[in-house]
């Protein structure tokens, strides 16, 4: 495939964290084609996953691992090769530093002055979000939530008004899931599985018609899971809030803060309270 030219310096002193394919691999973008076709060298989790990519679009560059075994000498070797190479950055599939190790070098280097470039592209958790049918107005990304006190962060999460992105392996899908249900088994939740690929599969259904569903299954591939914000709080009216944000404001509170302290408290959308709040203000 020949790669489109851009007219786009590669930068020295410059990592480029390069989105790549979550599954399908034609899920690239040109500009990130173009990044990984000229840079000098490319940093990667799996040397053998991103090498099967850059054969794919005929791309020839050298690779050097980077993961989250990774020593501190690999952090000053890429910090070093940084001042005379250009470097990529990526991931196995989706957004580098995103629930990915990644985050740690990127950090290291902008304490040591180098510039950082971000190149989007695919990412599980947004494409999972885009096709969920779940509000997308708010959400939180948690990323995956490991095992050490996992009950108590799910009774956390699931008092939340805002969507939940959680990722998760298969083979602890199905105890999370008997999670959830031991505290709300009627809330909604969609299983994304293997997102973009050949098998592809959005459950929509509740907590408990999930597990139900996955219990004496075989789970494979990857898993994104996203939860319903807990919709089940009181109904407030317009003059309730206002009275509300009025008593704030009588406490020297600005609007800013008044609005994000109510939609923590009753369950609702920060820009209608914020709305509310803008009418009182202009009265």
């Amino acid at each position: 495939m020949d790669i489109p030219v851009f007219e786009e310096n590669i930068e020295p002193r410059t990592l480029y964290v390069v989105a790549t394919p979550i599954g399908n691999l034609a899920d690239i973008t040109l500009r990130a084609l173009y990044i990984l076709e000229n840079v000098d060298l490319i940093a990667c989790e799996d040397t053998r996953r991103t090498a099967l990519l850059l054969q794919y679009y005929g791309i020839e560059k050298p690779l050097i691992s980077f993961h989250s075994h990774s020593g501190k000498k690999r952090f000053t070797e890429i910090r070093d090769r940084l001042e005379t190479e250009t470097i990529a950055l990526v991931s196995d599939a989706g957004s580098p530093c995103v629930s990915d190790p990644g985050a740690e070098l990127v950090a290291y280097l902008i304490q040591n002055g180098f510039s950082i470039r971000p190149i989007p592209g695919p990412s599980a958790a947004i494409s999972a979000l885009s096709a969920s049918g779940l509000d997308t107005r708010e959400f939180t990304f948690r990323g995956f939530l490991g095992k050490k006190g996992l009950r108590q962060r799910v009774k956390e999460i699931l008092k939340c008004p805002e969507t939940q992105i959680v990722y998760e392996s298969p083979q602890r899908l199905v105890n999370l899931l008997r999670l959830i249900c031991e505290i709300d088994p009627n809330r909604d939740v969609v299983v994304a599985r293997e997102v973009t690929k050949l098998y592809e599969e959005f459950i929509r259904k509740t907590a408990k018609e999930c597990l139900e569903y996955f219990a004496d299954k075989e789970v494979k591939g990857e898993i994104t899971l996203l939860i319903a914000g807990d919709h089940k709080k009181a109904v407030y009216t317009e003059e309730e809030v206002a009275k509300l944000l009025k008593e704030r404001f009588d406490q020297g509170q600005s609007l800013r803060d008044a609005t994000k302290e109510l939609a923590k408290e009753l369950g609702i959308p920060k820009n209608s309270i914020y709305e509310i709040g803008l009418n009182i203000t202009r009265q």
